[in-house]
């Protein structure tokens, strides 16, 4: 019973992750807050929501079988990818006013993401060796992403700008979560003829460098235009 409903949720984990890899582009490219930004994103969202509670579930069954390290590592990635999907649509409500439970529950999220994201890459090194060892540096390096937003949280910031900079960061931080599993696990023995060595970290790693640059530059471009208008 418990290997069949792993496999039903992995299925489900599967296919919500492969087709979120779409919907995930369009807001990115339409006219931010038109019609198809917003209900294209809330599909984005609502796949991306079933691969978390289905990874989620899947931690807690490797739990209970006794496979550890297959528990830690779906636990954290349904974390990591929670987190910004939570926090990028939470914060379009803060826009004028911030409550301050809102920023405390993200610095909760981010905070958590860190000391999870450490745990993760120290897990990780002591596992060197074994193939499974630089996917946990690799997946607790993302967690690291967090700190900045921990860090701006103590800064006075202009309002636009804030909730802004939140919403663009999480949603294209949650995008790097979904490309980052796609590349380890979906595409993983064909970008294993592809890359070997040293250079099979490259699909592992390559999402959230371009993600991480796609961040600065959505920021720059959209922050200043709606601060002008």
């Amino acid at each position: 019973m418990g290997e069949l409903a792993f496999s039903i949720l992995l299925a489900v984990h599967v296919a919500a992750g492969l087709i979120s890899l779409i919907p995930f582009w369009v807001p990115v490219v339409a006219r931010k807050g038109g019609v198809n930004h917003r209900k294209i994103g809330i599909v984005y969202v609502k796949l991306m929501w079933l691969v978390v509670i289905s990874a989620a579930c899947m931690s807690l069954l490797n739990l209970f079988s006794g496979r550890i390290v297959q528990a830690i590592f779906l636990g954290f990635l349904s974390l990591l990818t929670a987190k910004p999907l939570w926090l990028g649509i939470a914060v379009l409500k803060q826009k004028r006013n911030p409550a301050p439970g809102f920023q405390r529950a993200g610095l909760i999220l981010n905070g958590l993401l860190l000391v999870c994201g450490l745990a993760m890459i120290a897990y990780g090194l002591s596992l060197l060796g074994e193939t499974v060892a630089l996917l946990m540096i690799a997946f607790g390096g993302l967690g690291m992403l967090g700190l900045p937003e921990i860090i701006a949280a103590f800064k006075p910031q202009e309002r636009t700008e804030s909730w802004l900079r939140g919403h663009i960061g999480d949603m294209i931080v949650s995008g790097i979560a979904a490309y980052t599993a796609f590349f380890a696990f979906g595409a993983g023995q064909y970008m294993a003829t592809l890359f070997s060595g040293t250079w099979a970290t490259i699909p592992w790693l390559a999402p959230t460098a371009i993600g991480s640059l796609g961040i600065v530059y959505a920021r720059s471009r959209f922050i200043r235009k709606t601060v002008k208008v």
